[in-house]
């Protein structure tokens, strides 16, 4: 990111050692953090609200309806950085 090469461990940590959650600090020092329950959202650390919802479909392939990720409009200005790291957790969700 920005240029270095970093372990996705040291710039989007889990936040427990077996946990299935990450927090990812923007430089301006913006923390939030993606949790992979039942379903896989995103929280801003230090106001608890939603700022993103991943909604899958299973078999989108062969439905009308499709998976997506929704951003909440107070976070736009993070999409960018929301969209890679859900592509992060996601990948993680399928190993």
């Amino acid at each position: 990111m920005n240029g270095v090469t970093k372990r996705i461990n040291d710039v989007f940590p889990k936040t427990k050692t077996l946990g299935r959650s990450r927090v990812y600090t923007t430089p301006d020092g913006e923390k939030f953090k993606w949790k992979n329950l039942i379903k896989l959202y995103c929280v801003s650390e230090p106001t608890g609200l939603n700022i993103a919802t991943y909604y899958k479909v299973f078999f989108g392939g062969h439905r009308e309806k499709k998976s997506t990720l929704d951003i909440a409009p107070s976070a736009l200005h993070l999409s960018d950085i929301l969209v890679v790291t859900w592509a992060i957790m996601e990948r993680e969700g399928e190993d």
